[in-house]
């Protein structure tokens, strides 16, 4: 299933982390893709609002879909 989120605008390149406006449905080891994060990048830690994920960002995100 596919839990899709808007990120608030916040993450950089070169950042492990992204901040959402919820993280409800999401869970360590999800997938996720969208503008700006590199292929094959998983969710590695959620705290509050912010996903911190296994790869660096590659550029802004957008809207993102996190997938399990």
């Amino acid at each position: 299933a596919a839990v899709s989120n808007q990120p608030d605008g916040t993450g950089t390149a070169g950042e492990f982390s992204v901040v959402v406006s919820s993280t409800s449905g999401l869970a360590v080891n999800q997938r996720v893709t969208g503008t700006g994060v590199a292929a094959g990048t998983r969710v590695a830690g959620i705290a509050g609002t912010t996903v911190y994920l296994d790869k660096a960002l590659t550029g802004s995100p957008s809207t993102d879909t996190l997938t399990s």
